[in-house]
């Protein structure tokens, strides 16, 4: 009997660790974007429902637009990669993704056909491996992925147990519950714009080789679409600094895809001909910028739709969370466009129409009551706090020049258990003579523009 009751204490006692340590693990992990998050929202799709796969680095997951594949043409697509994914990443991750998903096409973005390392750095080691559920094949994409010589890499709470302090909202929800995530298919836009040459190779290269163990996976990939009767392209996404010897490299890719009868495009060698502009569509050196993935991924679902067949999901119940997918990523890229106004008008106007949550902080010593008839109040009281939302304005208190975010957030949820603490912290005043707008977006639940007016210029934004 004592050695029964001793068995069952011991079992207690495991399962209540187990329960103890899985709890800390899935709040404490690292949750990067690409690689981590992108794999769960993988494992969250309906089995078989996504038509179109790309798979690659930054390459991919910056380049290819869901919401353009979806709105232009009905494509149910997601973008499983990470960045720096080397071409043995993208393979388990190919494995990982056809165990519940067969595609109409898959998409192998060819940059890491380039690569010159036989290992990458340790934080990528990590996210294009850690978003994996345990398994043989995660264990085979660590042990490829990593040179043995940190045995913390293969014990992954190790790697974050001392994240407490950093611990944010997100940590404590699951990815359904993060608005951006909710229904989010693995693309991410760069807004960044900076100038770069365009530039127009010749295809002319003698082949160069590839690194010895990127050729072996390059392959496998190759392999494995065709054992599982996939139709696969293998695609150059188009970056600036394309080097002549990258060139060469992608030359020898292109053959070896013909070994294997897979398409192979290399739009990257001339971009002017899929109409792409680096001096105003590029984001840095090596990827596009949101202008330039709107264009290319237009050009790119026209050519994919004309040379294979795939589905047009749109009008069906079933893709709603494409559908939802589509309008999130247009509100960021609304979003990004009123960050870049600086017509104080032309920005209360889209504040408006489409429908932004607005803070208004009126200075103490504010006469000019012209900075707020864009909102359309004809008074200006000094000191004052507004609230502006569905074209209405209400008063939130008086004798204040100052909104924190704590505020702003109680007013859209009913507590602040997982909020980001530090962000609640923060607070928006305004000058004697200015007027503070802190602009709040429901659909993406968060303060996506802060900025002045002054009385001494009182149409030009100041951010």
């Amino acid at each position: 009997m004592n050695k029964c009751k001793t068995a069952i204490k011991v079992i207690c006692f495991i399962l209540i660790l187990a329960v103890i340590l899985t709890s800390a693990d899935r709040v404490l992990k690292v949750k990067y974007v690409d690689g981590i998050y992108s794999m769960q929202r993988f494992y969250e799709l309906d089995n078989d429902s996504v038509d179109v796969l790309f798979l690659g680095s930054s390459h991919a997951f910056e380049t290819y637009n869901t919401s353009v594949l979806w709105d232009e043409y009905g494509i149910a697509s997601f973008v499983l990669g990470g960045s720096v994914q080397p071409m043995w990443n993208t393979y388990f991750y190919m494995k990982e993704a056809l165990k519940t998903q067969t595609p109409e096409l898959i998409v192998l973005e060819a940059f890491s056909c380039v690569f010159e390392m036989e290992y990458s750095d340790y934080s990528r080691q990590i996210k294009n491996c850690y978003g994996m559920k345990p398994s043989m094949n995660k264990i085979a994409a660590m042990w490829e992925s990593n040179p043995h010589t940190n045995i913390n890499f293969y014990v992954p709470i190790s790697n974050y147990s001392s994240r407490y302090s950093e611990l944010t909202k997100e940590d404590f929800l699951k990815s359904k519950d993060i608005p951006r995530y909710e229904n989010w298919m693995g693309f991410g836009s760069n807004y960044i714009n900076v100038v770069e040459e365009t530039p127009c190779l010749k295809d002319t290269y003698a082949e160069e080789p590839m690194l010895p163990k990127v050729e072996k996976y390059y392959r496998k990939i190759l392999q494995l679409a065709n054992d599982k009767k996939i139709p696969i392209m293998v695609v150059v996404t188009p970056y600036p600094d394309i080097t002549a010897k990258q060139a060469a490299i992608y030359k020898t890719a292109e053959r070896i895809a013909g070994e294997y009868n897979v398409d192979f495009y290399n739009p990257a060698l001339d971009p002017a001909s899929v109409g792409l502009d680096f001096s105003i569509h590029a984001a840095e050196a090596r990827h596009l910028n949101s202008a330039g993935n709107r264009i290319f991924t237009s050009h790119f679902g026209d050519y994919i739709k004309t040379h294979y067949s795939i589905h047009d999901r749109r009008g069906n119940p079933e893709y709603q969370a494409w559908e939802k997918c589509s309008q999130f990523i247009k509100r960021l890229d609304s979003i990004n466009q009123m960050n870049n106004l600086t017509d104080y008008e032309v920005v209360c106007q889209k504040i408006q129409k489409e429908q932004y949550c607005a803070f208004i902080v009126v200075g103490k010593n504010v006469k000019d009551s012209e900075m707020l008839i864009p909102f359309g109040i004809a008074e200006c009281e000094p000191n004052r706090l507004l609230y502006f939302v569905n074209g209405q304005t209400m008063n939130l208190q008086y004798n204040t020049d100052k909104v924190t975010y704590q505020r702003i957030y109680l007013l859209f949820h009913d507590d602040i258990v997982y909020a980001d603490r530090n962000r609640l912290a923060n607070e928006y005043t305004a000058d004697e003579k200015t007027v503070k707008i802190v602009v709040y977006d429901k659909v993406t639940d968060n303060i996506c523009d802060v900025f002045m007016v002054s009385e001494t210029d009182p149409k030009v934004v100041i951010r």
